[in-house]
């Protein structure tokens, strides 16, 4: 992978990680609506970001490697969660 897409989502998944850090108890419903957009915008992010490597690597050299497999696990998951909510 190129080194500018690699260092570009290493910062989506350091803010994702921050925003979800962020949660406290008794958020304002205006700061659960802004968290949830932000978890939605980084979810069909992530889920470009494994739809693209598996199509430039192809199926077979993508889960070739085990924390690729793990991404798309939690991608996955991820996904399935926004569309049960």
């Amino acid at each position: 992978m190129h080194p500018m897409f690699e260092h570009f989502l290493l910062s989506l998944v350091l803010v994702n990680t921050l925003c979800m850090a962020i949660e406290y108890e008794g958020m304002s419903q205006t700061y659960i609506d802004v968290l949830e957009m932000f978890n939605t915008v980084f979810t069909y992010m992530f889920m470009t970001e494994f739809l693209t490597k598996v199509w430039a690597l192809g199926p077979k050299v993508y889960a070739s490697d085990r924390f690729n497999i793990f991404d798309a696990v939690i991608t996955i998951l991820g996904f399935v969660q926004l569309m049960v909510s």
